[in-house]
């Protein structure tokens, strides 16, 4: 009850500060930007990745605009006084949280209005599922709930501004360049080299010459593996040499491991393993996605213990 009564007040406050407009406004102009270059293609569906990361806006203004209110709120002695009056350490400071994605959720839905307008607008609909597009706009929210998460917790903690959006970055985009960059680039390599000149890659292409439809091009997003299916019958596409420069055995699967560990990872990987073309466009890997959601639930769930924690143990003076 103390939560919601403190989450009412921060939210009613919010809409009384001019921060909170300019942000909104930033966040509308971004989306709308990323709306128009991802129907300027010829073929916008050909775009779809652009979907996948549209949470970067959102979440960058949100995060941006809860900094501000937070700050208000320490500099003004308002979260002194509401500790001092008797709420707990643990209550203001998930309240603070609660309005954090509150303020997200309203950002992110905001971007997917403007996208979905656009296409009824414009009349050219990218082609994917209702079904899929709720998946990656569940990823997304997910997602930006971390930095959310990170946001309010490393300003909670050190409760400075510019400290808390350098942890963040730091973090979220840092820790993700570093799993995707470098370890991608270190296992994407096949163990084994593809043999582009057997019998079996000779019938692939001869198949794709008459009709792409026949032939499936598939990565296991979880081992990053190729899998050929020709007519429905898988295809081995792989000859017995080894990669001399691939990283193979124990090493590989930590590596593996620790990327898909990460978050905003999986948005990258779901997108890079389908098959994206004029005219298949890109569908959503269900279960990759939601592999994703669960990893994002575990960082959201470690981080906001360890905030509420430190917080609880911190001295306000």
């Amino acid at each position: 009850m103390r939560v919601k009564k403190i989450m009412s007040g921060y939210i009613f406050r919010a809409f009384k500060e001019k921060e909170f407009y300019i942000m909104f406004l930033l966040n509308l102009l971004g989306s709308v930007g990323m709306i128009a270059i991802t129907f300027s293609a010829e073929y916008p569906q050909n775009n779809i990745d652009l979907v996948y990361y549209s949470f970067v806006i959102p979440a960058a203004n949100a995060a941006v605009f809860v900094l501000m209110h937070e700050n208000a709120l320490f500099a003004g002695g308002t979260v002194n006084n509401l500790i001092t009056t008797g709420h707990t350490k643990r209550s203001v400071y998930i309240a603070h949280l609660l309005m954090a994605l509150a303020a997200d959720i309203l950002f992110m839905l905001v971007f997917y209005l403007c996208f979905l307008i656009s296409q009824v607008i414009s009349g050219r609909f990218l082609k994917i599922s209702i079904g899929s597009l709720a998946l990656i706009a569940l990823l997304s929210l997910m997602i930006s709930f971390v930095i959310m998460a990170i946001t309010v917790a490393s300003h909670f903690i050190s409760r400075r501004a510019v400290a808390a959006l350098i942890v963040t970055g730091a973090l979220v985009f840092g820790l993700n360049a570093v799993s995707v960059g470098v370890a991608e680039s270190a296992i994407l390599m096949p163990v084994h080299e593809i043999d582009y000149d057997s019998p079996q890659m000779q019938l692939v292409k001869r198949a794709l010459a008459e009709d792409q439809t026949r032939v499936d091009w598939q990565i296991d997003p979880f081992t990053l593996e190729d899998h050929v299916y020709l007519d429905g019958t898988e295809i081995n596409i792989y000859s017995k040499k080894v990669n001399p420069e691939a990283i193979r055995g124990t090493k590989r699967k930590v590596l593996i491991s620790v990327m898909q560990s990460m978050p905003l990872t999986h948005p990258f990987i779901s997108y890079s393993t389908v098959l994206s073309t004029a005219d298949n466009a890109a569908e959503a890997n269900t279960a990759y996605l939601l592999f994703g959601i669960g990893v994002d639930l575990a960082w959201f769930a470690v981080i906001t213990a360890v905030g509420a924690f430190i917080f609880k143990k911190s001295n306000l003076k």
